[in-house]
């Protein structure tokens, strides 16, 4: 369907059709010295071809000559300039680069198509070039001249390949291909001088230029020029007889398959420039500004942000030069170019290759008579979207398109559908073309094309000659070499057949008279020239025969008939109104029930100016004057959001169907029964909900509220979540965006609503769910006073979406997502703003899935607290209804609730677990939260406590009552009391259109929308789904929206003075009243009711507030070094009476980012007032696929972000009296040095049980923690300097947080336990620590790297760093951001196994470890460490059993284990087998050597105790040969967290990290654990505060007095190398694992060192 809004429809159809006209490499040059031919820029060398045929013809081929000057640079979107001369001679042998495009999408797709676009060749902006094929190079042959304009929807394409041989040589002609610009670089357009567009036929008109300048030296004639092209090509050639620049340029003309009617001019071009503009980040206010930022950005960043808008192509506009003014109007004065013209079309142009575009399926299958009228109805409304004679128009099309004699048969419906295609793209807009150029005296030839190529043996019979297929036979494919399609003897006699019409046609202007030809070229039947009165054509086939007439009675339909029923719906119908910026045309739209009632709608009027660009984060401005008559008869885009969570609804809209998406969304609809200025209507302006995140102002209409009541009804869009609610709480982004778009809807409503019959000073606002929660807030503003006087809020008022009291934590989580900085909230509005909507909508998803954006206290829209507004009666005491329905939580939400199907109901203890859940969100970290669940739970009993839908019940009661009726109950209270009128109800009517809800739900939230909107009265579009609605339902949306148009009339809802006379006679609703809590139960029969639940009330509004408020306590505000911080006060579970001070994200240390990355950590920046430490904060850059892969209860990560500015750390402690003087135990995480977080869990339980400091830090990790060139320029091991930076830390400020810098225990297990055992021996954090713990890991499970340089050098080329200079590589990777380096290293990772250890980098760490051990030279600090007794088992099990694990390992495969392992340390030694036999005899299980589950048993010792025991065992003998008091301990207790591993698993690696870290008693509801557990973890908090305070796990002194009593821990000694056995009941042994630590730390060194010959 093509109309002149028919753009829309064919989009889909030529993104994949026109890209199948372009070519493909294929024509062979020939051997022979190529000749030199003379142009006015210089000379170029050819090269000499032939065709098979005529091996003896010369044809001299001259490729890729530059025509213009490289459209780059300052010259992208100009006018192309002259080609720049050169000297010498251009060898002109190869076909230059093709115009910037996209060829990847056509060349994945499935088509039978035998061509690949762009083989062997490049892209490039300066494409620029013509090329030419002709038989002769003398200057006075003066051959006729064809110049070919190439397809592919002005999208894509080349000008050749193929080449054009054979139409030169059998034809005698010269062909001159070219390429010109396409889509956003070729037909971008702002629509004024600064970027005017149509640059593509401007390249068009340059190349003709150049044929004008030059062609005579290639043998041809510039006075007899003729232009052709097909599809786009033949649009192009449309259009360039349109223009007055191409005028003399060319003679004659070809059309072949499209003319510029398939693609008519954009009339506002200037929107999509501004959506592309948007989309790569330019400013968009200012065209001239718009233009120069375009320039700069590069072909592909252009394209692929093009691409994501989802418009197929940018189409030609009227730029004044180019063309004049609207094509239509140039053919109806007949300004037309009036050369001799030849167009058609092929007989089937959609017949088999467009079907993928429109409909999935096989089409081998057929179509239903369904699909056929929805795709019909699909396209007629795009293209007529609005037009209410869309029905009228599909019922026409498909009426003449249904088959004579099978009607039903889906080959027949699917072939009908075909040719519909067909005619309305091509047939009509050829027609149409055809007739204007006749009146205007030009001499026409018309065709259809009918033969049908052989090469596409695989299409159906019943396909005819398909869109292109008439490109095989002009380009004369049969005779070029290189061609790998086998052509018939039928498709080279037509190609010759169709090469000499057309050759005629360029010689004579007449296809038939081959004068001046060549002697063999084919003798043809007559073409008669095609005039309206003698509509002759040609019907082009292996034998060309006439016909008159090409199918008349379709392109009558499509060149009149549906565009007059596409008028007839038009100007006649809408009225025109004025606005202050302009005036509007709307449309007639009607009610179901009244038909003889006109309803005047006008939609999508801006009533401000889009904001985009600076104007995002700003308040909104005045919407910008527009000349002319705006058409208002579609809905706006709406305002960037997540659309698909709206269809997860059950409501009979289709949300978002067929609108879009755009920041430029802030636009008005109207809905009047009259336009008379003198009306002076009730308004009523209904604001959205939505949850401030999603929906938008219409669909639907409100047709049936403004013709039932006689009001004015008037909807609006408002900017949403993360673009209308995000908030520094500063001024660089004050944040309620979304509300001042509310009060500028207002002021426009104030200023414009009386030319729309509405009376300015009697506006009722009215909303539901976000909505009327906007209301609640409206009457709270200072902004909105005066701009209405009534309001309206159905489920939700301000207390429902309380302000945000610190907004900038939830905007940095967003920015840092988005790749922000956030130091500085200036630099991050910035940053924000140069972000894409998308890209916004994506970082917003770190927040989590529950997370919302509410409003904040910004001082201007709203001055402070709401509570304090409310009690001061800082109220807007505007008239007021509000309420709510009677089962708010009823059915809609469940499924955010509940795991299981809500049909089965629900337990006590879900019950219980939910409300708790919920409830955190509020009232996170309040030790009372139990209490306050149970007290919610105990108020919500059941009627049968073992009923599961009975205790469901309740519980969707309680949801309703905690976020709807209490609150409005509320907010109702407070404005009676600052003495507003207020009526209030409750929506007891449950509409129909919910019958798969069970019985027991009664009006959910929602359900009073379908009945104030007057559902059962709009008629049903694709938007509006019908339904069945019951006389019932019909009933009660009578009486609300006359109880609401009452309201909004008189501020009485039961008054009706001044309604309509038949509006229903109503009960009265009395006043509400704090002292006669009055109001209304809507229903089928409306009632009233005294006082609402007042025991549920006052659960919420008293009881539940005064909980949290005594369990809410004042953290103290604590100094460091670089500024005070205030934290949070967290709590053990079972110690709720013991506060635990929380300071969470300090800074310890400068960002390492930019120059800082890659180099010590530097001081932190100081800062000025209070810091919140209240948020985790983020953490290192790191990918935790890995980690996320593993059996761990709790997922890492939840509700941080990843940034480079992750150097803070965490302190956990029972006081901060600075004499307090409590030993401090510093945590440093595992992770393999490359992954974790200081914050991965807190520590509250440990600090309280014990009365010890904690701190936990994040340091750099991986490739940026610890890559190493292995001299100065990146010497490494910045994670473990990181690590003593935040010991300093500890030192320099521990003790204002209660703790004692001189007895500092560094602690940590894994990574950390490695960490821990390189401090040892390190000179750097001498005086820090006096302690030291490591737990699974000492620094001989991760020894140093002793060649670090070629792991670096390997990173930087993965990331294009050049690599021989260290300096020069290390400044590269400085360059790269956090996301490339960790794409690299985890890509290492998995194909190498790769990870970033230690090095000796001469400062951290002097020399070789071993080396300083034995030289005595580690740290002789007390020290306890140990391993789990399973170390390497389940957990990572599936790293090194690449199997079942469940089906153990062969003895081959641990054989093969052991290689691999041994691999790593002793790649290449000759002794490895022997290694081996030794590690296999070690390990043969002594009872059951040949189970597989044995084998897999035993080789998981070998990892664990290869990689934990004989380090552990190694290390303790030496640091107590030094002197240093050591314990060594075996971790045995298997926690109860992990249920479903197999019991022969023990404690395995982490197992510990639970218990020591007191997690039992932490609040973490997904996790149960046993009282054994509780108990472990008791005992080993214990045992290392006991070792933190006196040096010795089993001495108390000092520690709480009901720390429990522990079996003494003696003394580890190589000579007594005693060990604890820590378990449910700890007890001591003497040698751990001496045999294996022996194999470990004694045999297999001893192997590897022996020479081979010596053993």
């Amino acid at each position: 369907m093509c109309g002149t809004k028919g753009r829309n429809m064919a989009a889909r159809v030529f993104a994949v059709i026109f890209t199948l006209f372009l070519c493909y490499s294929g024509a062979s040059a020939g051997q022979d010295a190529g000749p030199v031919a003379s142009t006015v820029t210089g000379q170029v060398r050819g090269t000499i071809t032939h065709t098979t045929d005529l091996p003896d013809k010369p044809i001299y081929t001259f490729l890729g000559i530059p025509y213009a000057a490289p459209p780059v640079g300052d010259l992208r979107y100009r006018p192309p300039q002259p080609a720049l001369p050169w000297e010498g001679v251009r060898e002109a042998l190869e076909y230059g680069p093709y115009c910037p495009q996209n060829l990847t999408s056509f060349n994945e797709q499935e088509h039978d198509f035998p061509i690949e676009f762009g083989e062997n060749m490049t892209m490039s902006e300066d494409c620029l070039t013509v090329n030419v094929f002709t038989p002769t190079v003398a200057a006075d042959a003066a051959l006729p001249v064809l110049l070919w304009i190439h397809g592919g929807a002005l999208m894509i394409g080349m000008g050749s390949p193929p080449g054009w041989e054979a139409l030169a040589a059998h034809q005698d002609v010269v062909v001159v291909s070219f390429n010109y610009r396409l889509g956003v670089l070729g037909f971008l357009s702002t629509g004024d001088e600064n970027m005017p567009g149509n640059y593509g036929f401007l390249d068009q008109v340059r190349a003709m230029e150049w044929v004008k300048e030059n062609i005579r030296n290639f043998g041809g004639d510039p006075e007899r020029v003729t232009i052709f092209g097909e599809s786009a090509g033949g649009i192009s050639v449309s259009y360039q007889l349109l223009s007055p620049l191409s005028k003399g340029l060319f003679q004659r003309a070809i059309s072949q398959s499209g003319t510029w009617k398939t693609f008519p001019v954009n009339p506002q071009p200037l929107g999509i420039t501004k959506m592309l503009a948007e989309k790569v980040g330019c400013e968009t206010e200012d065209t001239a500004t718009l233009t120069a930022c375009l320039k700069e950005k590069s072909p592909q960043e252009l394209m692929e942000s093009f691409e994501s808008l989802g418009i197929m192509f940018p189409l030609p506009a009227v730029e004044g030069t180019f063309l004049a003014t609207d094509p239509m109007e140039l053919m109806q004065k007949g300004e037309i170019n009036t050369a001799d013209y030849l167009l058609g079309i092929n007989n089937h142009e959609m017949g088999w290759m467009a079907l993928p575009s429109f409909r999935e399926g096989d089409p081998r299958a057929g179509m239903s008579q369904e699909e056929f009228v929805k795709l019909v109805r699909k396209g007629a409304s795009m293209v007529y979207h609005g037009n209410p004679n869309v029905d009228k128009i599909v019922d026409t099309i498909v009426a003449e398109y249904q088959h004579p004699t099978t009607p039903d048969d889906p080959m027949s419906i699917l072939y009908q559908f075909t040719r519909m295609n067909g005619d309305s793209m091509f047939l009509g807009p050829t027609m149409l073309v055809a007739e204007k150029h006749v009146d205007a005296g030009t001499r026409v030839f018309l065709y259809e094309m009918q033969y049908r190529p052989s090469i596409h043996p695989d299409r159906p019979d019943w396909v005819g000659c398909d869109h292109a297929d008439d490109l095989f036979m002009i380009w004369g494919l049969p005779f070029l070499e290189e061609v790998s399609q086998k052509y018939t003897k039928e498709d080279e006699e037509f190609s010759l057949t169709l090469m000499a019409y057309w050759a005629n046609f360029a010689r004579t202007g007449d296809p038939s008279d081959s004068t001046g030809g060549p002697t063999d070229s084919p003798s043809l039947p007559t073409w008669p020239q095609y005039t309206p009165d003698n509509p002759v054509y040609m019907k082009l086939d292996v034998v060309p025969t006439t016909d008159v007439g090409l199918k008349p009675e379709k392109a009558k339909l499509w060149n009149e008939i549906i565009p007059d029923l596409a008028a007839a719906a038009g100007t006649g119908d809408g009225p025109v109104v004025s606005t202050a910026t302009g005036q509007v045309h709307g449309t007639i739209t009607h009610t179901t029930d009244l038909p003889d009632k006109p309803i005047y709608t006008f939609l999508g009027i801006p009533y401000a100016a889009p904001p985009v660009g600076d104007l995002r984060y700003r308040p909104p401005q005045p919407a910008l004057p527009w000349e002319g008559v705006r058409e208002a008869v579609e809905y706006g885009s709406y305002c960037p959001q997540n659309i698909s969570a709206l269809k997860h609804f059950e409501a009979p809209i289709a949300f978002g169907e067929d609108m879009t998406m755009s920041e430029d969304c802030l636009t008005i609809n109207v809905y009047t029964p009259t336009v008379a200025p003198d009306a002076y209507l009730p308004v009523l302006l209904w604001i959205h909900g939505g949850g401030l995140m999603v929906f938008y102002g219409g669909p639907p209409g409100f047709e049936g509220l403004a013709a039932h009541q006689d009001v004015v009804v008037v909807s609006f869009n408002y900017r949403l979540g993360v673009l209308g609610f995000l908030s520094t709480g500063d001024e660089n982004m004050p944040g309620n965006y979304g509300f001042l778009d509310q009060v500028r809807a207002m002021e426009w409503v104030k200023e414009n609503i009386r030319n729309f019959g509405g009376d300015p000073e009697r506006v009722t606002l009215f909303g539901e769910s976000a909505g009327a929660i906007s209301v609640s807030y409206q009457l709270l503003s200072p902004l909105s006073k005066g701009l209405f006087q009534r309001a309206i809020s159905q489920s939700g008022t301000w207390k429902t979406f309380q302000v945000n009291p610190q907004p900038l934590a939830v905007t940095k989580i967003i920015a840092e997502s988005a790749g922000c900085e956030t130091e500085d909230t200036a630099s991050l509005t910035a940053c924000l703003k140069e972000k894409s909507p998308e890209e916004l909508l994506d970082a917003f998803q770190a927040l989590g899935p529950m997370a919302y954006l509410v409003p904040v206290v910004d001082g201007t829209f709203l001055t402070t607290d709401p509570s304090d507004l409310m009690k001061n009666g800082e109220i807007n005491t505007a008239d007021y209804l509000l309420g709510f329905n009677n089962h708010e939580g009823g059915w809609m939400g469940l499924s955010s609730f509940l795991e299981g199907d809500p049909h089965d109901g629900m337990s006590q203890e879900e019950f219980l677990k939910v409300i708790k859940t919920v409830m955190s969100f509020v009232h996170q970290g309040n030790p009372n939260l139990d209490k306050m669940a149970d007290t919610v739970v105990a108020e919500y009993k059941p009627t049968d406590p073992d009923d599961p839908l009975s205790i469901l019940y309740q519980f969707t009661l309680s949801t309703g009552d905690a976020w709807f009726a209490a609150p409005t109950v509320l907010v109702a209270d407070s404005h009676a009391d600052a003495g507003a009128r207020v009526f209030f109800y409750e929506n007891q009517y449950r509409p129909s259109i919910h019958p798969d809800i069970p019985d027991w739900v009664g009006c959910q939230h929602g359900d009073d929308l379908y009945m104030v909107w007057g559902f059962p009265f709009l008629e049903a579009t694709r938007t509006v789904q019908p339904q069945n609605y019951t006389k019932e339902d019909e009933d009660v949306s009578l009486k609300m929206m006359a109880y609401w148009a009452n309201f909004a009339r008189t501020g009485d809802p039961s008054d009706s003075t001044g309604g309509p006379t038949d509006s229903p006679s109503l009960p009265t609703w009395p006043q509400y009243t704090p002292d006669n809590p009055v109001y209304m139960k809507l229903d089928l029969v409306p009632t009233t009711d005294v006082g609402f639940k007042p025991e549920k009330i006052k659960l919420w509004n008293e009881v539940i507030p005064d909980l949290a408020a005594a369990g809410k306590a004042e953290c103290p505000v604590v100094s460091t070094e670089t500024g005070q911080v205030k934290g949070t006060i967290s709590h053990a579970k079972d110690l709720p009476d013991k506060p635990i001070y929380t300071y969470l994200a300090i800074p310890y240390a400068a960002p390492p980012v930019g120059d800082l990355r890659y180099r010590p950590p530097q001081p932190a920046l100081p800062w000025e007032g209070v810091r919140e430490a209240v948020e985790p904060g983020v953490y290192c850059p790191q990918n935790l696929t890995f980690m996320k892969e593993m059996d761990f209860p709790y997922e890492l990560g939840q509700n941080m972000t990843m940034s480079e500015d992750c150097l803070t750390l965490a302190v956990f402690t029972p006081t901060v009296a600075a004499d307090a003087a409590l030993p401090v135990l510093f945590w440093i995480h595992g992770g393999g040095l490359s992954m974790g977080m200081g914050s991965m869990l807190g520590y509250e339980a440990f600090a309280a049980h014990q009365d010890v400091v904690v701190v936990s830090i994040n340091y750099r990790l991986g490739v940026l923690g610890f890559l190493s060139t292995g001299d100065e320029n990146m010497p490494g091991n910045y994670g473990f300097l990181d690590q003593v930076r935040a010991m300093e830390w500890v030192k320099e400020n521990i003790r204002n947080f209660g703790g004692d810098p001189e007895r500092v225990t560094i602690f940590g297990e894994s990574a950390g336990g490695i960490s821990i055992s390189y401090h040892l021996l390190s000179p750097l954090s001498n005086g820090l620590f006096q302690r030291a713990i490591s737990q699974s890991g000492t620094w001989k499970t991760f020894p140093v790297t002793p060649q670090p340089l070629p792991l670096a050098q390997m990173i930087a080329g993965e990331v294009g760093c050049e690599t021989e200079d260290t300096a020069t590589l290390t400044a590269c990777l400085k360059e790269k951001s956090a996301e490339e380096l960790l794409e690299k290293q985890y890509a290492l990772q998995l194909s190498a196994g790769l990870y970033f250890t230690p090095v000796v980098d001469g400062t951290f760490i002097t020399t070789d470890p071993m080396k300083l051990m034995k030289e005595g030279e580690a740290k002789t600090v007390d020290y306890l460490l140990g391993v789990t007794n399973h170390e390497f088992d389940w957990l990572m099990l599936p790293y090194i059993n690449q199997g079942d694990v469940h089906a153990g390992m062969t003895q081959e495969e641990f054989v093969q284990g052991a290689e691999a392992l041994l691999a790593y340390e002793h790649t290449d030694n000759p002794n490895v087998d022997k290694m081996v036999d030794a590690i296999v005899a070690e390990y043969r299980h002594p009872t059951t050597p040949d189970d597989p589950m044995a084998i897999q048993h035993q080789f998981s010792h070998v990892h664990g105790d290869y990689t934990f025991v004989g380090p552990t065992v190694l290390v303790a003998d030496h640091h107590a040969a030094a002197g240093g008091r050591v314990f060594v301990y075996e971790n045995q207790y298997r926690p109860s967290i992990h249920p479903n591993r197999p019991d022969w698993v023990g404690c395995d690696h982490s197992d510990d990290f639970f218990m020591i870290s007191g997690l039992p008693f932490v609040d973490l509801p997904e996790i149960e654990y046993s009282r054994e557990d509780r108990e472990v973890s008791l005992s080993l908090m214990a045992y290392w505060a006991n070792f933190a305070r006196t040096g010795d796990p089993s001495d108390s002194t000092g520690g709480p007095t009901d720390s429990p009593s522990l079996p003494t821990w003696p003394q580890y000694t190589p000579d007594n190398p005693v060990y604890m056995k820590l378990d449910v009941v700890p007890n001591t042994g003497v040698g751990l694992k001496p045999e294996k630590a022996k194999l470990w730390n004694e045999v297999i060194p001893k192997l590897a060192a022996e020479k081979k010959d010596e053993l």
